[in-house]
């Protein structure tokens, strides 16, 4: 399947008029000698701002390939193979202060995809699995194809720059490639609801992405047509998300979700409250661009220093400070004095507490992250919390429940038998005890296959009253070395409250 193949009509008859309104102007400008030395030294002026951006990103970003990162870059390629394209763009994670979004851009012949981080994390949240080789399509897979679209579609196209300029010309050719793109992502996917949960996830975040109703969030697209509405899409490069999502959905169902018409009084005025993508002509869009990047530059510049300044001083503090736990703990006892300012060790450490049940337990260091309670559950109805790493694929779960009368060798047979029931090829490599402050327990290390994916998992089992627990850390069979002791630590550190 060719992207181009996937142009909606919108933006094909929109890409005549912007390539007519382009050649017109280009034209004037190779005709005009002076029109032609301004534009070279605002093409370069353009260019070399560009290039510091790219030189941002590349330098401080995290380059996806067969070795770093290799399941999104697998997906990648995936994606990029369905769409024609023969070369996979560079691809770039990028941290990005809480915001949701990507974009695909050029500099010169090279192509470039960039994610930011938290998209990543939120589609990595919402499918554990990411990382296996035949998992299925998930929506950062939209988001990629969406991305490689702009590219396999040629959107980044300077020549049309001209026509990008003009009041509402440029915006609607924009809005038109961001429906065409969306069809790149669903053609990738190839599952609706995958691909308009993603656009969701860019609404509302993960969480709230998992539990809205899809066909009332295309419904929202109605409002639209009201008059602020229509002036602000008109400037907008983007359309609507709930327009989006419909546009999705009526290429499924086609009559579902028809398009609203917009107040006729927003075109006349909307180029009045705004540049959007033309602004009031090609001069003075110009003239803007090239004020804005001299006045914000030098300022942006000394503002990122001293943010990265800034993050390495806590990052100093950080490792100063689990040193110093290390040194506390060698040393035991036997230190009699402290820092007058030193903090307790139990404030310095962040511990897990349970929801349903009054525990906790230490967090086994910075790279692992917290599953909020409601998506934990869905994975597992007993999960009390739910941390994991994500570049180990590392998890850690706490599940509660209540069983009366129940004594510890009889607890420890039902886990081992719940675990030869999920799997046959469930082996139980070791069982040792387990001291919880003064309540006895026990630890299992064991092994099982779930699919074509070897799973290594340490139990900690633990009765307090009529109440049992399972702290439960698995990775899978390669990685689990790596992240065995930290596992450990922390079912040792489990404490009931």
């Amino acid at each position: 399947m060719l992207a181009q193949d996937l142009r909606t009509p919108q933006e094909r008859n929109r890409y005549n008029v912007a390539l007519a309104v382009s050649a017109l102007f280009w034209i004037a400008v190779v005709v005009s000698i002076i029109g032609a030395v301004y534009g070279v030294i605002i093409a370069a002026f353009l260019l070399c701002a560009h290039a510091l951006l790219i030189a941002h990103l590349t330098g401080n970003g995290v380059r996806v390939g067969s070795n770093q990162l290799p399941h999104l870059w697998r997906r990648v390629e995936a994606a990029s193979h369905k769409l024609g394209l023969a070369q996979p763009p560079e691809t770039y994670v990028v941290q990005s202060g809480g915001v949701l979004n990507a974009f695909a851009t050029k500099l010169l012949s090279r192509r470039f995809v960039v994610l930011y981080s938290d998209l990543v994390d939120a589609c990595e949240l919402r499918n554990p699995s990411l990382d296996q080789a035949d998992a299925r399509a998930t929506e950062l897979d939209f988001i990629l194809g969406h991305e490689i679209g702009h590219i396999a579609c040629n959107h980044l196209n300077w020549q049309l720059l001209p026509a990008r300029l003009v009041p509402l010309l440029g915006a609607a050719y924009s809005r038109a490639c961001e429906y065409t793109c969306d069809a790149c992502g669903h053609a990738v996917t190839g599952d609706i609801d995958v691909s308009t949960r993603a656009l969701a996830i860019l609404a509302g975040g993960p969480i709230v992405a998992q539990r809205i109703d899809l066909e009332a969030f295309a419904g929202q697209r109605s409002m639209a047509s009201g008059f602020w509405a229509g002036v602000y899409e008109l400037n907008a490069s983007h359309p609507y998300l709930p327009k989006r999502v419909a546009a999705l959905l009526e290429r499924e169902r086609p009559g579902w979700a028809p398009m609203p018409d917009r107040n006729p009084l927003a075109y006349p005025l909307a180029p009045l409250f705004g540049l959007g993508a033309g602004g009031a002509g090609p001069a003075l869009a110009v003239v803007a661009v090239v004020g804005i990047l001299a006045a914000v530059a030098v300022p942006a510049f000394v503002k990122f220093q001293e943010r990265a300044k800034e993050a390495q001083q806590v990052a100093q503090a950080r490792e100063q400070r689990r040193n110093a736990d290390v040194l506390q703990e060698g040393l035991g006892a036997g230190v009699a004095e402290q820092p007058a300012d030193a903090k307790p060790k139990e404030e310095a450490q962040e511990w897990l507490r349970g929801d349903t049940f009054t525990w906790r337990l230490k967090v086994p260091g910075p790279a692992w992250r917290e599953v909020p309670t409601a998506m934990a559950r869905k994975q597992n109805p007993l999960a009390d919390r739910w941390i994991t790493r994500p570049d180990v694929d590392a998890h850690l779960l706490v599940i509660g429940e209540a069983a009366p009368g129940t004594k510890l060798d009889q607890f420890v047979e039902t886990v081992v038998a719940n675990g030869k029931t999920t799997s046959p090829a469930f082996e139980l490599l070791e069982q040792k005890p387990l001291l919880i402050g003064m309540v006895d327990g026990r630890l299992l290390h064991t092994r099982a296959k779930l699919g074509e994916l070897d799973i290594e998992y340490l139990y900690g089992l633990v009765l307090h009253g009529d109440q049992a627990f399972q702290i439960v850390a698995f990775a899978s069979k390669d990685k689990f070395p790596s992240v065995q002791a930290e596992m450990q630590r922390a079912i040792a550190s489990f404490e009931l409250k």
